[in-house]
């Protein structure tokens, strides 16, 4: 144990409820653990002696999950750690969610060291303890509101706010290597206008969730409408065109397409001079992408599924017209919610359903007073009546009940059980046939 006043200070330290509490030694690394909870330990951590290779431990085994691994991993640098203790900060505080077999465990990480710590009397405590709860909300709130300041929220990539710091970031870190990947893609102006901004929007998210898959562990962007960017310190820009072949031929699948650019620096370079080459690669891919004729196979690919869309909506609409020659109405309904979603639905029971808030029980009841003859009244109520009407449905598997209406037409309403039937849903099938 340390003498004097840091002995004092880690006795008040151990008065805590903490998980973990380690004495260290900012210098050399050295540490030795004074608490360890059960639920803290690490594997493979007794066999290591430096506390900033027992933080990278914890992030690399994935103890540390990975939205807040980065944040976390400073502590790791002996520099920097040494530089803020030893420049008068005796408390560092950091909220971190590790991983657990529940989910995860809020915990906060802290550096406290006495008044007298410096070079020559380097001494720290670490202390792990799980987060009171108004910590937690108040770092989750902050994560959300990170979240919609720095990502796009169409394809979950970071945007281009996030992209401009990290720039700054990577031109100051100076790493030996810089690699940008630079992709555009062809053909959304059109698309939007062709078959409607939704297909629009799920171009743009395969590709983002291409690029997530493609390279999970670099920073990929969307920095405008049509056009994203992946940045690497790691990545060599062989290992890039390797994979954006592959990531090529599986859009491709979907028959999307999109232009090119990537440009790699090392030693000495300039992150934006990088950006720059591998943007003018990207404009002369595509301008060879419209040379080759893509945007002619685009619109005829486009037209054929406009056609197809065409087609399928022309089909369902004759269907309809068909049946109703037949039917008044085909609707499934879920007895234990009183919810409706229809095959054909009339004009005049939409109306009705829509009185009612779309309770189907209420919009039949609407229906019953305006258009059944009164002398079938009281019989078509009792199939609103759903526990009654579920026993009959267990006991008879089918419900026939006819009526006549207020115009002398009679109608034929049969009711089925469906296969969807659980604690939380009951769908029924009501078939009213002419």
């Amino acid at each position: 144990m340390l003498e004097g006043q840091q002995s004092e200070f880690i006795a008040n330290v151990l008065m805590g409820d903490y998980l973990k509490l380690a004495r260290v030694n900012l210098m050399t690394g050295e540490f030795e653990f004074l608490k360890m909870d059960m639920m803290m330990q690490e594997d493979g951590f007794d066999t290591i002696h430096n506390i900033y290779d027992f933080i990278r431990h914890q992030v690399e085994t994935g103890m540390v999950l990975s939205a807040y691994a980065e944040e976390y991993l400073r502590y790791s640098d002996a520099d920097y750690v040494q530089k803020r203790v030893f420049s008068g900060e005796r408390r560092i505080i950091q909220t971190y969610k590790r991983k657990t077999a529940d989910g995860g465990l809020w915990v906060t990480f802290g550096i406290v060291s006495a008044p007298d710590c410096s070079p020559e009397s380097p001494y720290a405590v670490f202390s792990w303890r799980e987060a009171d709860t108004d910590v937690r909300m108040l770092h989750e709130e902050r994560q959300e509101l990170v979240a919609i300041c720095y990502r796009d929220a169409l394809t979950r990539l970071y945007n281009r706010h996030q992209f401009n710091a990290d720039l700054e970031q990577f031109q100051s870190e100076k790493n030996a290597r810089f690699t940008c990947l630079y992709i555009d893609v062809n053909g959304l102006h059109e698309m939007n206008n062709h078959l409607g901004h939704k297909r629009g929007d799920d171009m743009l998210c395969c590709v983002g969730d291409a690029m997530l898959r493609y390279f999970p562990a670099e920073r990929s962007y969307r920095i405008g409408g049509d056009e994203f960017v992946m940045l690497s310190s790691t990545l060599s820009k062989s290992s890039v065109e390797e994979l954006v072949r592959d990531m090529r031929r599986e859009l491709d699948q979907d028959h999307y397409t999109i232009s090119v650019g990537i440009e790699s620096g090392e030693e000495e370079y300039t992150v934006y001079r990088v950006l720059g080459a591998a943007e003018l690669a990207m404009r002369a891919d595509k301008e060879m992408y419209y040379k080759q004729g893509g945007a002619d196979r685009r619109k005829r690919t486009m037209d054929e599924e406009l056609e197809r869309t065409m087609t399928a909506k022309h089909d369902a609409e004759y269907f309809l017209k068909l049946i109703s020659k037949s039917y008044v109405g085909v609707y499934f309904v879920d007895l234990l919610h009183d919810t409706m979603r229809h095959i054909y639905m009339p004009k005049y029971f939409r109306e009705l359903f829509e009185l009612t808030d779309f309770r189907y029980s209420k919009a039949l009841q609407l229906y019953a007073e305006k258009y059944i003859d009164p002398e079938c009244y009281d019989g078509f109520i009792a199939l609103t009546n759903y526990d009654d009407l579920a026993a009959r449905l267990r006991k008879e598997e089918l419900v026939l009940f006819d009526y006549r209406k207020t115009d002398g037409s009679i109608v034929h309403l049969h009711i089925l059980e469906t296969d969807v039937t659980s604690d939380d849903r009951h769908e029924t099938i009501w078939v009213f046939s002419r």
